[in-house]
């Protein structure tokens, strides 16, 4: 269950900037594919990020990026989400990604969480590139996405403020009620 919009925390700015990724076991593989990139920028931006991993154990040097796991719980979600300051979620670009939902950034955004994703499928509805958060691949990488953060670190609490206003507007489940039962409505009475 989502928590009451009174426990959301919007992200705070400053170093360091807290760079989460939630998930299980299985999605890895994608967080694995950004990896080296994660890297470097831990290695350039020292100091600048901590990264936070929220997911089942995960296989000794898996990563090389120093992840600081908490193991997933029901209990320790919310308060884990409302820790970060900015969300990833990795896919490839192929016909099994671009069917996934974007569950992952609705969760970020509900907490208030900038946003960086791949530019794949329904990412696509809830990252509004330069807005609420950057979609990354094609002119915008990942490295470039962390570096603006950087540059301006005010910026993830403006685009968590964004994402979190863009969720209220388009996700929310009132929202998702309201236009079901119009679109029922419609069918009925049509």
């Amino acid at each position: 269950p989502l928590p009451p919009a009174e426990r959301v925390v919007l992200p705070r700015s400053g170093p360091p900037l807290r760079v989460g990724w939630i998930g299980n076991t299985y999605n890895l593989y994608y967080l694995r594919q950004i990896d080296d990139i994660l890297f470097k920028i831990a290695a350039e931006q020292s100091g600048k990020f901590s990264f936070q991993l929220m997911s089942a154990a995960v296989p000794k040097g898996y990563f090389k990026t120093p992840w600081q796991l908490t193991p997933w719980s029901l209990e320790t979600e919310a308060d884990w989400l409302s820790n970060i300051d900015i969300g990833l979620m990795p896919l490839n670009d192929d016909p099994w990604s671009r069917g996934k939902c974007a569950f992952k950034l609705l969760q970020y955004a509900r907490h208030g969480k900038a946003l960086i994703a791949s530019d794949v499928g329904a990412n696509r509805e809830v990252v509004q590139h330069k807005i609420n958060g950057y979609l990354t691949g094609g002119d915008f990488s990942w490295e470039q996405a962390l570096k603006a953060f950087v540059e301006d670190p005010e910026r993830a609490a403006r685009f968590g403020q964004a994402a979190r206003e863009h969720f209220s507007r388009y996700f929310e489940l009132t929202v998702i009620f309201k236009r079901l039962s119009e679109a029922l409505n419609r069918l009925t009475t049509g």
